[in-house]
């Protein structure tokens, strides 16, 4: 069986191969950064209405497994998640803040 490297290999330089690891390296990043941010905008907004884990995700709609997984910063959650759950305590997403 071709491992993954082996197949890059086969088809990039090695400074192609380099670039790429470099942009995965990269977006890995933000992709945690993105879910440490959704994780403490959830768990915030949940001290901020001071509401428990059960009545905040009946609340949002959001399921116990899901709501869970975004507080352990183990999902990425979309946008429109985000939004739906500020639109359940009458708030937006500012995606224009850094």
């Amino acid at each position: 069986m071709k491992t993954l490297n082996n197949w890059l290999e086969e088809n990039f330089s090695e400074e192609e191969i380099a670039e790429l690891k470099a942009q995965s390296k990269s977006e890995a990043k933000a992709i945690l950064r993105a879910q440490e941010l959704a994780a403490k905008f959830v768990a915030d907004l949940m001290a901020e209405q001071n509401l428990g884990f059960n009545e905040f995700a009946r609340k949002t709609g959001l399921s116990a497994s899901h709501l869970s997984s975004i507080l352990k910063g183990h999902s990425s959650p979309s946008l429109a998640t985000l939004s739906k759950i500020a639109a359940s305590f009458g708030k937006i997403i500012d995606i224009g803040k850094h």
